[in-house]
């Protein structure tokens, strides 16, 4: 018949490792064959009845007696090892020998006595770490305004009281079925959590600070096939920095983009990913990752109904405001800009929109901006090739500017000589009062000024940017002559005029006939009328390029063989070009032409 003996030792551990009174609990469960010894009720080594010496309970007194006079004396249970002894194996602790392991023992169980040494040591190092009482972490560190949990453990049983000190640190939600804490932070601070059952008592610190700040998802909206690469990441990095929110003095990392290509003609356009870490003075670091989605949104420009022309003075001689223009809610602005920089300094040019209201205002932004560079043909050309073939498509973006956001569009170093040319289509979709500026700085200053409550616009606005025409040619009658930049257009009072038409679109609808009995070559050539000039036009839905030309000499846009009788409708579309010499001439007439230059 089974006889049960339950020895109970509490040891007393020091402060230093588990807290105000927080003990391990051991007990010592014996039957007539074996003895467990139990730590914290968890079986730690059981010694069985080998034939030998001892019988299992008196080892187990022993063993209890041992460990109990190692831990009076404070030695760490991280101490106690195994080690090769002359009849076998021993458990020991610095200048105790806790136990002796013996072959029989290690053949009881199949095992060595020095392995079943290493394994009663790391079995006694694990438990005697773990008080009778105590909390399942080391400590609490807790985001202001946030909440973390803390589970109790240990086997001292009885109504578990918690208390946090000081109580204005945070409020406690105690889960007595769980064992666990609930610690939600109302304060920064430092405290202390402890438990308490009966008089054993654990206890952990508890820290609470603001995290150094939080990311958030961020968009970007594109029209069409959105804008040119080098846009459109600039336009995730900005979507990417406002959906952090840093604390002051909190510094900013963020990884490389990864992005990947959505499916063509669908909603998703595209996505970015990038790892990002907030840290700095007390605050606890934040790492995550950043996801920046960008997706089609349906919305058509339109025909501008005014042009802004930022070119006065085409010549920067000194720093200052250029340009300032109110957009107009729910309709489309173009603006053109073209400045070159003869200071003998540098010049930081920027062209900025200006959220005035209280509200969010959006709008679609269609750009054509070139690099600076000092030739003014070559400039004003590459801004208008960027700019239409985009104007067509609608190949865009939107931007969602807050209530008094100000965003830069274009940001460019100029050096002396270099000219900045560029075109925007701006349409306000929706909001409050929103200005586009033009401004030539000084490459020292830190910010721009901002606007004033009722700025002053500029004067240099031309209603309705587009004209129609409608022209014919017929083979063996009159050449066909068509002016562009001709007929300048004027201000809403008619008191200035825009010579040249910059930056006005012309939609020419040709129509080409040959009455003759034999096929004809009908050529639609471009001609420099005023002077040096380029070309850039969009026929048959396809872009060409003209380059510089010197008058008499003429461009040779496209080539038309008609057969006999035929009548062909064609549509040409041209800008005049900043930078070159407006007015030009379109000219359609029979006959081959020279080889394109």
């Amino acid at each position: 018949m089974r006889s049960a003996l339950l020895i109970a030792l509490c040891l007393l551990f020091s402060a230093d490792l588990f807290g105000a009174e927080a003990r391990p609990k051991l007990e010592l469960r014996s039957t007539e064959i074996d003895a467990i010894l139990y730590v914290n009720g968890k079986a730690g080594l059981r010694l069985v009845d080998t034939g030998v010496g001892m019988g299992p309970q008196q080892r187990g007194r022993v063993v209890l007696e041992r460990l109990q006079a190692l831990l009076d004396k404070g030695i760490s249970p991280k101490s106690i090892v195994a080690k090769t002894v002359p009849n076998g194996a021993a458990v020991v602790a610095p200048n105790l020998r806790i136990l002796d392991v013996t072959a029989e023992d290690g053949d009881a169980r199949g095992l060595s006595p020095l392995a079943l040494a290493r394994s009663w040591a790391a079995s006694l190092q694990a438990l005697l770490s773990q008080p009778a009482l105590g909390f399942t972490v080391p400590r609490l560190t807790i985001p202001f305004g946030q909440s973390r949990s803390a589970q109790i453990q240990g086997v001292e049983e009885g109504t578990i009281e918690i208390t946090l000190t000081p109580e204005s640190l945070a409020d406690l939600r105690v889960d007595t079925d769980r064992r666990a804490v609930v610690v939600t932070a109302k304060a920064t601070g430092v405290g202390v959590l402890q438990a308490k059952i009966g008089d054993m008592v654990a206890q952990i610190p508890v820290e609470v600070r603001k995290l150094a700040g939080s990311i958030y998802p961020a968009s970007v909206r594109v029209t069409g096939d959105g804008p040119s690469a080098a846009t459109l990441r600039k336009l995730m990095q900005r979507a990417a920095w406002s959906a952090i929110r840093a604390e002051p003095d909190a510094k900013i990392h963020m990884g490389p983009f990864q992005i990947t290509k959505g499916t063509p003609g669908s909603v998703a356009f595209a996505k970015a990913t990038l790892p990002v870490s907030l840290d700095g003075g007390s605050y606890i670091p934040v790492k995550g990752t950043l996801e920046v989605s960008v997706q089609r949104e349906d919305v058509v420009t339109g025909d501008p109904e005014e042009l802004f022309y930022s070119n006065n003075p085409e010549m920067l001689k000194k720093y200052g405001p250029l340009f300032l223009g109110k957009l107009r809610d729910g309709g489309c602005t173009r603006l053109l800009y073209h400045h070159q920089n003869v200071m003998g300094r540098g010049v930081e040019f920027s062209v900025e929109l200006f959220n005035q209201s209280n509200e969010i205002s959006r709008v679609q932004v269609i750009e054509g901006v070139a690099d600076p560079q000092v030739d003014t043909f070559q400039i004003g050309h590459r801004a208008t090739a960027k700019f239409l073939p985009s104007y067509f498509r609608n190949d865009g973006y939107i931007l969602d500017l807050q209530p008094g956001e100000r965003t830069l569009l274009v940001q460019q170093r100029l050096s002396n000589n270099q000219t900045a040319s560029g075109i925007f289509q701006l349409r306000q979709i929706a909001g409050g009062t929103v200005y586009v500026q033009c401004r030539a700085d000084d490459p020292a200053w830190k910010t721009s000024p901002s606007l004033p409550a009722n700025p002053r616009a500029s004067e240099e606005v031309f209603p309705t940017p587009q004209k129609v025409i409608n022209a014919s040619y017929e083979v063996g009658g009159k050449w066909a002559f068509i002016g562009i930049g001709k007929d300048a257009i004027k201000d809403a009072h008619g008191n200035r005029r825009l010579d040249g038409n910059y930056g006005v679109l012309y939609d020419i609808h040709l129509t080409l006939s040959n009455p003759k009995p034999v096929a004809q070559p009908v050529s639609v050539l471009f001609e420099p009328s005023a002077g040096i000039a380029r070309g850039v036009f969009v026929l048959d839905n396809e872009m060409i390029e003209a380059s510089h030309l010197v008058p008499p000499n003429e461009f040779p846009i496209k080539t038309y063989m008609l057969k006999a009788g035929e009548s062909k409708e064609v549509v040409l579309k041209t800008m005049p070009l900043a930078g070159s010499n407006y007015p030009a001439t379109i000219i359609a007439r029979v006959g081959t032409t020279y080889a394109r230059r």
